[in-house]
């Protein structure tokens, strides 16, 4: 399971975020103070910056995880109430979810998991405990 504790940037995106803060850098020491020397000397806030922007995109990621998440217990809710079964509810929920997101996400695959299951004869029951995931990794927790 992806930890959504913890981002760190890596390649490309990191270079986007170094150029970024680099700029900001820039901006700021030629607008304000019309010299390289200051440019110099705020140039070590850059990591600080791309920390800042690492920090502000694992928000992000929990923020979508929690938003995927409850879009998921609303699709198996609303199958639920139109009459299907638990198990059947998943299977619905992972299409509702391939309609609104493109890519695979962390919820549906979970969700996906429960409806393979049900071939297996497997009940809905056994696979909860995969939802309840530890408290480390959880971005629902704390």
């Amino acid at each position: 399971m992806t930890d959504y504790n913890k981002y760190k940037a890596e390649g490309m995106e990191r270079l986007q975020m170094y150029g970024k803060a680099i700029g900001i850098i820039v901006m700021i020491g030629l607008l304000f103070y019309k010299s390289i020397v200051a440019i110099l000397l705020f140039l070590p806030f850059s990591v600080w910056l791309v920390k800042y922007q690492e920090k502000q995109r694992m928000k992000d990621r929990k923020w979508e995880f929690n938003q995927q998440f409850k879009q998921g217990l609303l699709a198996i809710s609303s199958s639920l109430n139109a009459g299907y079964s638990v198990e059947n509810a998943f299977g619905e929920a992972v299409k509702d979810l391939e309609l609104v997101y493109e890519e695979k996400t962390d919820t549906s695959k979970d969700m996906y998991k429960s409806e393979v299951g049900k071939y297996n004869l497997e009940p809905v029951s056994n696979k909860k405990r995969g939802y309840s995931p530890s408290p480390r990794t959880c971005p629902l927790m704390w």
